[in-house]
């Protein structure tokens, strides 16, 4: 009989036992799969934290490369704003050269009426002593009369023009020599056709005769040596042409070719 008992108690708990593996087993692979889930998702996340890091640094090099931008930018309007303020400068210079360019041209037009008025005088005091002497020889006793004539002063009627050293225009212009103080340049006349054979005297500053020169077919001339420093002028002289006396300056620098107009 206690064998029995024995026997079931046994038999209870090999089954409550093996309900209990069973109950193991299942909730072992409940933790397994847990496992493998939790796997999973740090997986996940660690690959999303991946992606913001990517993103990340990939602002980060947008945020610099717009900043770089920015400040060329900032440079480019920096520069803008300098041009702007020399173009306002060269304005204002302009207006400034513009005033003094109608003040020479008034002068001129003075000088180019006063010159004119001096050769009226000049023709009307010639028709007087040429009536005068044809009354005194039809009375011999009357004395001659000797009206002086009116001889109009030439270093009045031709200004002094300074010449800046700008270069000649035009393909006909001697080329840029690389010696300082050499002057060369082109002769024209006032129809801007070229002049030969121009007698071309230069003097120094205390009207000392220094250069002789003549321009040649095409209207060049040239200074074969250099002059010293100084200030110096230029007197032209070509049958029926009229020449200002240009004034240079000579400061130990290149100076590029000249132009020379007859008036």
């Amino acid at each position: 009989m206690a064998q029995k008992r024995v026997l079931e108690l046994s038999d209870k708990y090999q089954s409550q036992l093996s309900k209990e593996l069973q109950e193991k087993n299942r909730l072992n692979s409940q933790i397994k799969d847990l496992k493998n889930k939790l796997i999973e998702e740090t997986k996940s996340i660690m690959a999303r934290e991946n992606v913001v890091t990517t993103d990340t640094n990939q602002l980060k090099t947008e945020t610099n490369q717009l900043k770089i931008e920015r400040d060329g930018l900032l440079g480019q309007l920096k520069e803008a704003q300098n041009k702007l303020a020399s173009l306002q400068d060269l304005q204002a210079k302009s207006s400034t050269a513009n005033v003094e360019i109608t003040r020479l041209k008034a002068k001129l037009a003075q000088v180019e009426k006063e010159k004119e008025d001096t050769e009226q005088k000049s023709i009307k005091l010639e028709g007087l002593l040429s009536e005068l002497k044809g009354q005194d020889n039809q009375a011999a006793e009357v004395q001659e009369v000797i009206i002086p004539k009116e001889i109009p002063d030439k270093s009045k009627d031709i200004p002094v023009r300074i010449v800046h050293p700008t270069p000649a225009i035009g393909k006909m212009a001697p080329q840029l020599t690389t010696i300082p103080n050499v002057v060369s340049g082109i002769v024209k006349d006032k129809r801007t056709l070229l002049l030969s054979d121009v007698i071309i005297l230069v003097k120094d500053s205390v009207g000392n005769p220094v250069r002789a020169l003549k321009s040649n077919k095409i209207g060049q001339f040239a200074i074969s040596t250099p002059l010293p420093n100084g200030t110096y002028t230029m007197e032209l002289e070509k049958e029926n042409n009229d020449f200002d006396v240009v004034q240079i300056n000579l400061e130990g620098k290149v100076m590029p070719p000249i132009e020379i107009r007859a008036r």
